[in-house]
């Protein structure tokens, strides 16, 4: 138990030491091998501006393809295509809708699971009782 204890308030000083050194780094204080490298983190993980292509812009209306059935919406675009995630988001809202239903069964056969054997075990009980007192009564006569 000691020796975990150990490692893990080695583990927590390593971790709070690395961290104010990349911290200390980041700021441009240096490092303490007399370097000022700074490591960002925009240079690492920059996809570049953000660029709406020409059909999703909302400043020109879109054409509908032929054969399309058109929706009314206030804005006149769909919000299918504004929102490329829409269909995802809908897919996992039905996902989860179901996820709850599923668990709401599960739960509802887990209770009567529960009560059925809780009512047995009361049913046993209410059988021993009744067996004690017909040993009590025939001992007493």
């Amino acid at each position: 138990m000691g020796n975990l204890l150990w490692f893990l308030l080695g583990v927590g000083v390593a971790t709070m030491y690395a961290k104010r050194r990349n911290r200390l780094q980041y700021q441009g204080q240096g490092s303490h091998w007399g370097g000022s490298y700074q490591c960002h983190y925009d240079a690492y993980f920059s996809f570049g501006p953000l660029t709406i292509p020409p059909n999703l812009s909302t400043s020109s209306p879109v054409a509908p393809p032929q054969g399309a059935v058109p929706t009314n919406t206030s804005s006149g675009t769909s919000p299918s295509l504004l929102d490329p995630w829409a269909a995802e988001k809908e897919r996992l809202q039905e996902i989860g809708n179901q996820v709850g239903v599923n668990v709401g069964e599960l739960s509802e056969s887990t209770l009567d699971t529960f009560l059925s054997s809780i009512e047995s075990m009361k049913a046993k009980v209410i059988q021993q009782r009744q067996e004690r007192e017909q040993q009590r009564l025939s001992r007493g006569e």
